[in-house]
């Protein structure tokens, strides 16, 4: 926050640049817990006991088992990383909006680009870890992943081919992938091939299971955060400036009402709260750590933001229980940001 800072005046402004400073302490304790908590033996009852004691326990009495085994193996071990990547992506998304917001300007579009990038990571993270989904399940939502790194490497290594008049890389890319390939079947899986692309993948299966290699964006936020549904679609709308979403946060001729800021940045504050929670269950649960102390405090500091509002909306504050019950409808706290009818 720089000195003087005008934008601090307005309560409601500072009040959600404390908020969203104190998720991001939160978070980055949390994070610590977890790459510290993968050097450790896991915790009993945990989802990360089940997921170990899954692998380990999978015959290998004949050379396909023990294929499919030490592949199963493999890639829990790279799964783990991809997950820690993720975090840290998150992380990286939310210190750039906290440094956004206390930069003494008066930001729009930026703020709700940041929070859609920490709302795309938080969700991958949670569909990988989801400890409410068999280990066969789990493993195979890793590979997939895995897989569709590997062959979106070889798609940007084919765009940059013609560009750097060299297929050098193109082709070290397209060799890896055939690897992969050739690993996936000799390891029992099965890959379905793309009928327009037979060098791409729709997705992978083992035992009547399959998973699809795009990520399903809304399945996972109706999954995991089923009270803002509509939160990727409007985050969407600034990341891709899309026409509906920048006329309703800048002044124009043609405009007739624009989002006031201090509600614009409430609405970011908010939307990161509603990302923290599914983040801290999930990662509560795969690790075994405790949760509601640290769900508490994020609802604490939705509750501090919704009652300090312009509009004074003190009934659309609820408990922490009936906030996270499924069976509750909840009301949209970005609402003022929605697609105009």
């Amino acid at each position: 926050m720089t000195v003087n800072d005008p934008l601090d005046r307005d309560p409601v402004i500072r009040a959600s640049r404390r908020a969203v400073t104190q998720q991001l302490r939160d978070s980055t304790s949390l994070l610590e817990e977890v790459l510290g908590g993968l050097a450790v033996p896991p915790v009993a009852g945990s989802g990360r006991q089940r997921l170990l004691e899954w692998c380990n326990d999978l015959p290998a009495r004949t050379d396909a088992e023990a294929r499919y085994r030490d592949a199963a193996a493999t890639i829990l071990i790279q799964g783990t990383e991809n997950v820690a990547h993720l975090l840290m992506s998150t992380g990286d998304h939310a210190r750039s909006l906290e440094t956004t917001l206390l930069d003494g300007r008066a930001p729009r579009a930026s703020v709700i680009t940041l929070v859609r990038g920490c709302l795309e990571a938080a969700l991958q993270v949670c569909f990988l870890m989801d400890s409410n989904v068999p280990p066969p399940a789990t493993m195979l939502r890793a590979y997939a992943f895995q897989l569709a790194s590997a062959e979106g490497n070889e798609t940007i290594a084919a765009s940059f081919a013609s560009a750097l008049r060299s297929t050098e890389r193109l082709e070290q890319t397209r060799e890896a992938v055939d690897g992969i390939h050739q690993w996936l079947d000799d390891a029992g899986f099965e890959r379905k091939a793309d009928s327009r692309n037979p060098r791409r993948t729709t997705n992978v299966g083992y035992g009547g299971k399959r998973v699809s290699l795009e990520f399903d964006v809304t399945a996972a936020t109706n999954r995991y955060m089923p009270h803002a549904e509509y939160l990727y679609g409007v985050l969407s709308g600034a990341a891709h400036s899309r026409g509906w979403f920048i006329s309703s946060i800048y002044d124009s001729r043609d405009t007739s009402e624009v989002t006031p800021l201090p509600e614009l940045i409430q609405a970011a504050a908010l939307s990161s709260l509603t990302i923290a929670d599914p983040i801290i269950k999930t990662l509560g649960e795969h690790f075994g750590f405790p949760i509601e102390t640290r769900l508490k405090a994020t609802h604490a500091r939705r509750h501090m933001l919704v009652r300090i509002s312009r509009a004074q909306r003190g009934d659309l504050v609820v408990d922490y229980r009936a906030f996270h019950d499924p069976k509750q409808v909840q009301p949209h706290i970005a609402a003022g940001l929605q697609r105009p009818n």
